[in-house]
């Protein structure tokens, strides 16, 4: 059985990658950028307390015209539901932020 040649002609062996169009352009020679810490924007606690109270509102009301309320009952059941979410999660949600330890000394 005859071996098996590459379309360029050249032996795999020793081949740059260039002249085959391989190049990896994330090597590590290639890409010297310094590791990024990615992490999600910062929302105020008063703006996330609004789309909780609208999303859970709009829930209910939803919720409150499937088992058959009429609309106006369940704008105003959804109306109260999301001001009194958004109270409780302005007032009791927010998490208390987390003080760093500092690294036990050794004497």
């Amino acid at each position: 059985m005859p071996e098996a040649v590459r379309g360029s002609g050249k032996s795999p062996g020793q081949v740059d990658e260039s002249d085959t169009g391989s190049v990896n352009f994330w090597s590590d020679r290639a890409c010297s950028l310094p590791p990024v810490h990615l992490r999600p924007p910062s929302f105020d606690h008063g703006f996330v307390s609004g789309l909780w109270g609208i999303g859970l509102g709009l829930y209910v009301a939803l919720g409150g015209l499937a088992i058959g309320l009429g609309r106006a009952e369940a704008f105003i059941l959804g109306g109260v539901a999301a001001a009194a979410i958004f109270l409780y999660v302005r007032l009791y949600g927010q998490d208390e932020p987390r003080r760093r330890r500092r690294a036990a000394r050794q004497d």
